[in-house]
């Protein structure tokens, strides 16, 4: 409750107030009634919270009364006069717990010395703290939102800019990182928005964050010459909610948002080949021939009609979930990868021959955002055996294969597979291996 006083609080005086003038300055109470009691005193507290626009005050009091029974606030003006005088706005407070009130002063001026002091009214007689005084924030031209609508690798972003300071934009948007530093620098990711909405509202959805991960944000508003900034906020995304089975994952920062598993099926480090499968089959074996393969002489349409694959869009026959490895043994958030998947892969990272802990293998590096997973030099299993290298011109070339989830749509017998081979020109291609054969499997996840 706000009431506007400029003349000597008539109301407060008809109670019995009066008494000399308080010395200004300081928290400590004062006793300005007639034949008051010692015992009854008011203390102003310091203005916290302050914004542009308004301020906490919180106060504390001793009564022998009981608290339901006082009158309790503050007084507050631009003037320093007129609180010495006793004058101003008057606002009560609701607020009350002990011996301490809690008030809110709202629709200051920005950029403002506001003097004020603590009263209290008990038995009649009024009761003033000494002068306090704080200066309103100056007024943001951006005002930076809070996050709404958050998950473990998305936020949305409401900001706001003041028409009277800025009537055109070239841009609107938020500036991101989990480092602080770089965006109070004036960097770091930007996304941004042509999109505004109650006349100078914009929301911005930042994606493809990591879990548990703080961020650091401030929104931006730029026209032809001039870059405003908000203020800098944080937030820290959740755990995923999302059951992995313990297995652990990579984001290369691909345009999917597709994450690779940091070890292969049947792996306990990212350096172990894992276990080695027939394309469609779910059990390891002893030997990978042609005659043992469950599959041996099904076309694509007998595998159809058997719910091992489907068929989709573009002539594309994908594993089902039953006869995917990967879901099968590391549960429904995983999965064998598609060959879209697996050029994504190919053309957004650096391949490199790498050791690790001494398996021979291959680092892809994001070319997105710089993080890497290993793949060991798996080889293959057929009829002859296990093979993960050969000689060429007397050095040894390791290869690895992955089994991917597609059939090749030209040859039934086939099944397409992740190859990188430890030569001059080492890359990432995706050719058909015969379904029977037994290679390791390297999951993916897109939660």
């Amino acid at each position: 409750m706000k009431i506007f006083v400029y003349m000597a609080l008539f109301a407060l005086s008809v109670c019995g107030c009066g008494g000399g003038d308080d010395e200004p300055g300081g928290n400590g109470g004062e006793n300005n009634g007639n034949g008051s009691n010692g015992n009854e005193q008011v203390f102003t507290g310091m203005a916290t919270n302050v914004t542009a626009t308004a301020a906490t005050i919180t106060c504390n009091f001793a009564s022998n009364s009981n608290a339901s029974s006082l009158q309790l606030g503050v007084l507050y003006s631009t003037e320093r006069s007129v609180i010495d005088n006793k004058q101003g706005v008057l606002i009560l407070s609701s607020n009350v717990s002990g011996n301490t009130y809690t008030l809110e002063l709202s629709s200051l001026t920005p950029n403002i010395i506001y003097y004020y002091r603590a009263f209290m009214i008990s038995g009649g007689t009024t009761y003033y703290g000494s002068v306090n005084s704080f200066t309103t924030s100056q007024e943001e031209k951006v005002s930076t939102g809070e996050v709404t609508d958050m998950t473990y690798k998305s936020a949305t972003i409401s900001s706001s800019f003041l028409n009277k300071y800025i009537s055109s934009y070239d841009a609107l948007g938020v500036q991101y990182s989990d480092n602080k530093e770089i965006v109070e620098s004036g960097k770091g990711s930007a996304v941004t928005t042509s999109i505004v909405t109650s006349g100078n509202v914009f929301t911005i959805t930042l994606t493809n964050l990591t879990e548990q991960t703080t961020y650091y944000y401030r929104a931006f508003v730029k026209d032809y010459k001039t870059t405003y900034l908000g203020e800098t906020k944080s937030f820290t995304t959740p755990k995923n909610p999302v059951d992995y089975n313990g297995h652990a994952w990579v984001d290369l920062g691909l345009p999917s948002g597709t994450k690779w598993a940091t070890m292969n099926v049947g792996a306990s480090k990212p350096e172990e080949y894992g276990d080695y499968y027939a394309w469609g089959e779910t059990t390891t074996k002893t030997s990978y021939t042609l005659d043992n393969y469950y599959w041996k002489g099904l076309t694509k349409e007998d595998l159809v009609a058997r719910g091992v694959v489907n068929k989709n869009s573009g002539n594309d026959y994908i594993l089902t979930a039953s006869y995917d490895v990967a879901t099968v043994k590391w549960g429904s958030t995983w999965r064998m990868p598609t060959g879209s998947e697996i050029s994504e892969l190919e053309k957004n990272v650096d391949v490199t021959s790498s050791k690790q802990n001494g398996v021979n293998g291959f680092l892809l590096t994001s070319r997105i955002n710089g993080k890497s997973i290993f793949l060991p030099a798996s080889g293959s299993w057929d009829e002859n055996g296990f093979k993960n290298n050969y000689t060429y011109r007397g050095q040894t070339i390791y290869i690895l294969y992955n089994w991917g989830a597609e059939l090749n749509q030209y040859y039934e017998e086939r099944g397409m597979s992740i190859n990188i081979s430890d030569d001059d020109l080492k890359y990432i291609y995706y050719p058909h291996v015969d379904r029977y054969k037994g290679l390791a499997v390297r999951p993916v996840t897109s939660y």
